[in-house]
């Protein structure tokens, strides 16, 4: 049999080996074979991930020049506040956005600018700049920061035996949304100087625009040439026109970079533009659309380089202080906080934030906050978490501009609209509501997820109760797979209550310390959490509410939270323990099919059968 040729050739082999064959048995020796082979299976990926990666560090300087770069962004990768892609190899397209003009951050890329809903229609202008050291082998990694709003990309160049590293930092600025900004920073830590050429996409369509006079500004001291473009197209299968200006800086086709040392170029692009009747005439419209848009750059160049980007940064930082969280989920196919927060960014990406905006007069920023008052009616229907649709993949572009659209349709149709119309900070808000199914109504904010999806921790930070007010709210899975939730104020202007569902029990006034609340389920199904400034308005709706029967939700099941925790229904243990054990079991039946065959059919060879004893296993 074939199990006895491979027993019979290990015998031999361990006879060539001049062991002696009494102490040291073919079957000890599979044994061992086994045991080793197992260690293998487990922990052979990782000895080889790890010496692969230690080789790569080593013998590669590319590798270790990107990993050099890249690696201060992985707290905020870990956290995914921020996303990480090497090469061309991503799940979610590099894009950058203010709601007034956008683009994907890849060189020959088009620039967007708003229509209708989203920033839809392409502009045959190519904003983003590339600098190349010709003939020359390079890496490339990108790291998508979206809690900052800033797409960071590095490249790293071989040069003699060392590398030269290109590294661009891209943001459409919140507060001054008619320019974007790209930084890029060239280091050669070489003995040996580098040139490099730049490459400026501009136009893609110079019959499209008309190249106006080059005017000069100054900043820092250094006067910079830039030049204008007009253009004017029509918008499609509509009777309207889309007329627009740009100034961008003039710059070097080629520069040099001297040994150890860097050069940092800081591109300032102004645009400008309108949407007017296809009738109308144009002509008028050059100058004025000319000089708003170089009045934009002048404003951003006369700033500190610095200054600039901490306030596009803060500006973000701001719009995120409301926000969600799930625990972390190993099962099949479920969403993750990843997604959510690419999800939120590329919807806010395509949504202007007037509230930060630096030149808005303050009788509109405070009618602005009035209208982010009026919550009345938002979000109304089931939870999006289990809404395949809104959870789509966002690997290019049009996956971007056809998700960002439905999610601010849906917002829009469930009663968010007036959030919707008040920029970023109201989109955030909507968005978090609509994740937890979380509604204003009449006095209260209620929360209306069914106790059966409560089988991970959610965390909704800093929902909005009027401008004074911060709610935090977390539903929490404890040791025995029940639900319970957890309500703090983050901030409060006065005294607030809320009750579970029901409201049978009386108002509990909520503080700055986590108060808990069980989680109900009644029949028929009615909200799980009720939280109002009114404490009689709360007293009197335990009579509105009507239920036939109410009790604490049952506990999950446990085979559903072992398949969040662990990807598999059976607990901590990895499906690969279960294929080796698995495995151990068919060869132990093989074995012993030997046996029996030997003892049985063996015939003639009987003789050759040896007895056995427990020591030889």
């Amino acid at each position: 049999m074939g199990l006895d040729m491979v027993l019979d050739t290990l015998q031999r082999s361990w006879t060539r080996l001049n062991l002696d064959p009494k102490r040291f048995s073919g079957r000890k020796f599979t044994i061992g074979v086994l045991i080793f082979l197992g260690f293998i299976l487990y922990l052979g990926p990782v000895i080889l991930n790890s010496a692969r990666q230690t080789h790569r560090n080593i013998f590669n300087p590319l590798d270790r020049c990107l990993r050099d770069r890249t690696d201060p962004f992985n707290p905020d990768i870990s956290t995914n506040d921020a996303i990480y892609s090497f090469e061309d190899h991503n799940d979610y397209v590099s894009f950058i956005g203010n709601g007034y003009l956008g683009f994907e951050t890849k060189y020959n890329s088009n620039l967007y600018v708003r229509i209708n809903r989203t920033l839809s229609f392409s502009v045959p202008y190519k904003p983003v700049l590339k600098v190349v050291l010709p003939e020359r082998s390079f890496e490339r990694a990108s790291v998508l920061h979206l809690k900052d709003g800033i797409a960071n990309t590095v490249e790293c160049f071989s040069h003699g035996r060392g590398s030269i590293d290109v590294v661009y930092q891209l943001y459409a600025h919140r507060t001054m949304p008619s320019v974007f900004i790209q930084t890029i920073q060239v280091t050669n830590p070489t003995t040996e100087e580098a040139s490099v050429n730049v490459e400026n996409g501009g136009e893609s369509d110079s019959k499209s625009w008309q190249l106006d006079e080059e005017v000069s500004l100054t900043s820092d001291g250094e006067t910079m040439n830039y030049r204008t473009l007009f253009g004017v197209f029509d918008l499609n299968n509509q009777k309207k026109k889309l007329i627009i200006a740009i100034a961008s800086p003039k710059l070097p086709k080629k520069v040099s970079v001297k040994p150890h040392s860097s050069l940092t170029l800081h591109v300032v692009t102004g645009v400008f533009y309108g949407i007017f009747r296809s009738s109308s005439s144009s002509s008028n419209q050059k100058e004025e659309f000319v000089k708003q848009a170089l009045t934009a750059v002048a404003n951003v160049v006369s700033e500190d380089v610095a200054a600039i980007r901490s306030s596009h940064i803060s500006a973000w930082h701001q719009i995120w202080s409301t926000g969600f969280s799930v625990s972390y989920s190993k099962a099949e196919g479920a969403l993750n906080g990843q997604q959510i927060n690419a999800t939120m960014y590329y919807t806010l990406s395509q949504v202007r934030a007037p509230l930060h905006e630096a030149f808005i007069k303050e009788s509109q920023r405070t009618a602005l906050h009035t209208q982010l008052e009026y919550t009345e009616g938002c979000f109304s229907g089931h939870h999006t978490l289990q809404a395949p649709k809104l959870w789509t993949k966002l690997k290019t572009l049009d996956d971007v501009q056809y998700l960002t659209n439905l999610w601010l349709l849906t917002l829009e149709k469930r009663g968010c609209d007036k959030l919707v119309k008040s920029g970023a900070d109201g989109v955030v808000l909507a968005m978090v509501l609509s994740f937890g199914g979380l509604k204003f109504s009449d006095q209260h904010l209620e929360f209306n997820t069914h106790p059966s999806d409560f089988h991970r921790d959610h965390y909704f930070r800093r929902i909005s109760y009027g401008n004074s007010t911060h709610v935090n709210i977390t539903v929490s899975v404890l040791p025995d797979n029940r639900a319970a939730i957890y309500v703090a104020l983050d901030r409060s202007d006065g005294h607030y209550y809320a009750c579970d569902a029901g409201c049978l029990d009386p108002p509990v006034e909520l503080k700055n310390e986590p108060v808990q609340f069980p989680v109900k389920l009644t029949d028929p199904l009615t909200s799980v959490l009720y939280i109002t400034s009114d404490k009689v308005h709360m007293e009197e709706l335990k009579h509105a509410i009507h239920v036939r029967e109410i009790n604490e939700a049952p506990a999950h099941e446990q085979h559903v939270i072992a398949l969040h925790k662990h990807g598999n229904q059976w607990g901590w243990i990895p499906t690969l323990f279960w294929a080796t054990v698995f495995l151990f079991i068919i060869l132990f039946h093989l074995f012993l099919f030997r046996i029996i065959y030997q003892e049985y059919c063996g015939g003639q060879n009987q003789d050759r059968i040896r007895s056995r004893k427990f020591s030889d296993f």
